[in-house]
């Protein structure tokens, strides 16, 4: 989404402070590195294990996806999950929305927008997975399942 700084905006920002010595290290998901750029002196990619796959749904109101009315707008800014919503609930509107994980809930939570997806092992990441558990709803890793992603 290039209208929000596109992918890799806040990791460069982040690999610049590494480098200038106001960071110690920084640690990314892999799927937000960008691929077509050459990794920068120093850099070393570890790859931890996995932890969740799944998004979650955080509705103020607690609502479930299928439930969510023509308009209900959508906060997030992953071009996966855009195409999945956009596929499978194409009566949703999508809003790009940047930050961290407590800028996005405050968005929801001041109505900004009606509703964000966050990744699941982030909140878990924060300790943040088990608040407001009412509010958030745990979605299928793959909302089109006709293309074989269950």
């Amino acid at each position: 989404m290039t209208d929000v700084g596109g992918k890799g905006a806040f990791i460069s920002a982040v690999a610049q402070a590494v480098l200038d010595g106001c960071a110690d290290l920084a640690l990314h998901c892999a799927k937000d590195m960008p691929g077509d750029e050459p990794e920068t002196d120093g850099t070393l990619c570890l790859y931890p294990r996995r932890d969740a796959v799944h998004d979650v749904l955080v509705h103020p109101a607690g609502r479930k996806l299928d439930d969510l009315p023509a308009g209900t707008r959508i906060g997030t800014s992953a071009p996966r999950r855009i195409a999945q919503l956009s596929a499978s609930h194409p009566h949703l509107t999508i809003v790009p929305v940047r930050g961290n994980a407590d800028t996005r809930l405050g968005l929801a939570h001041a109505g900004e927008v009606d509703a964000v997806i966050l990744a699941l092992a982030g909140l878990r990441r924060l300790g943040r997975a088990g608040a407001r558990s009412a509010a958030r709803v745990v979605l299928p890793p793959c909302q089109i399942p006709h293309l074989g992603c269950d």
